[in-house]
């Protein structure tokens, strides 16, 4: 066991207008998602950084916009991952400078919808160059061909992803989609041929149903994929093919934060849909939620192959969400019930003469609880 303390998700800001610098701990939350996103996310600690962005939404008269410009630094874990019969495997222990830029466009002809752009860049501080551009390098290409293998060269990772958002106020609902992708495509012609080579996605919906001018019913879903597309069959693993989504040659953390993926929180190539259907009122919440989640399938696919009887290890979960508020305090549970089919890989009985297995199943119980009180 181990302790920290640590300054949470504290900040310190100078805003003048719609315009804020500041110094910050927090997490940024960037994408449309609700549960999960593609670059940034919750999951993860806050790490320290400098920030400059919008406070509000800046109108340039065909629309207006939205940004967040941020450089800062992430920490790797205080402990070496083992891969089993292959042993530890000795990962690089120094601080990494991770730079990001998020952009967001609201066109003025169409109420409620929103496109996004965000790309981000980490590298050892061993390998941090002194230009301007080694600290903001968010306007370089994107064709290999163009820039060169200088990325690999300045031994510096990189992911990008595009969004769209729509919200239709007068339904009370919204839809949206995140693409993203972690590696650059040689020219256009492979990325037309290939779009999903190391790619990420994610999509859902979220809508109100309103009782009355107090009660809502809330249906929210979403799908995210994070697992390798069947083309890593044809690319050449060795070049990082074969790695999940966040993760890719030469900096051996990938996009983490002690150990923590700073984006995708549900893990490295797992693929997970969430249904959730609450009872709404001001603050309060009660409802139910339903998921499944399929298991770091990159890994499955390359420690399995095809010959083994091995299937894939996926929970099906159903919990129970909620929300409530007593004068200042407000207390927020969640409780998820998880049958675990093929646990860890496990099998309980090969049949003979097959390809066929029983797998080992497994029951969990996951809960929480918070309170936060209103100053």
């Amino acid at each position: 066991s181990y302790s920290k303390l640590m300054p949470g998700q504290s900040f310190i800001s100078f805003n003048m207008r719609q315009f804020s610098l500041g110094l910050s701990n927090e997490s940024p939350g960037w994408g449309p998602g609700q549960f999960n996103s593609l670059i940034f996310s919750n999951n993860a600690s806050g790490f320290g950084h400098i920030t400059f962005r919008t406070t509000n939404p800046v109108d340039i008269f065909v629309g207006k916009i939205e940004f967040e410009v941020l450089g800062g630094s992430l920490k790797s874990a205080d402990f070496q991952p083992n891969y089993g019969t292959y042993g530890p495997i000795n990962k690089p222990k120094n601080d990494r400078y991770v730079s990001g830029l998020n952009f967001v466009f609201s066109p003025r002809w169409f109420n409620g919808l929103h496109f996004g752009f965000s790309r981000i860049f980490q590298v050892y501080y061993d390998d941090l160059g002194t230009k301007l551009d080694d600290y903001l390098p968010f306007f370089d290409g994107f064709q290999k061909q163009v820039v060169g293998f200088q990325e690999d060269a300045k031994n510096r990772s990189q992911q990008v992803s595009v969004s769209a958002r729509w919200v239709f106020s007068k339904a009370n609902a919204e839809i949206y989609f995140e693409f993203g992708k972690r590696d650059h495509a040689l020219n256009w012609r492979d990325f037309i041929m290939s779009p999903s080579h190391a790619r990420a996605f994610l999509f859902g919906f979220q809508k109100i149903f309103a009782f009355n001018a107090s009660n809502s019913l809330q249906l929210r879903f979403e799908a995210t994929q994070s697992q390798q597309a069947i083309n890593r069959l044809i690319r050449d693993v060795n070049q990082g093919a074969g790695q999940s989504w966040g993760g890719h040659y030469p900096v051996t953390q990938g996009f983490s934060h002690y150990g923590q993926q700073l984006g995708n929180g549900v893990g490295p190539g797992n693929n997970v849909q969430t249904l959730e259907i609450s009872w709404v009122r001001d603050v309060r919440k009660l409802g139910v939620m339903f998921e499944r989640l399929e298991h770091q399938m990159d890994f499955f696919d390359r420690a399995f192959l095809d010959q083994s009887p091995a299937r894939p290890w996926v929970d099906i979960s159903a919990g129970l969400v909620g929300n409530w508020r007593f004068n200042r305090l407000v207390a927020n549970a969640r409780v998820q019930f998880i049958r675990s089919l093929n646990y860890q890989w496990q099998q309980d009985f090969v049949y003979p003469g097959s390809q066929n297995a029983r797998g080992v199943d497994r029951f969990n119980l996951h809960s929480y609880m918070g309170v936060t009180y209103l100053f």
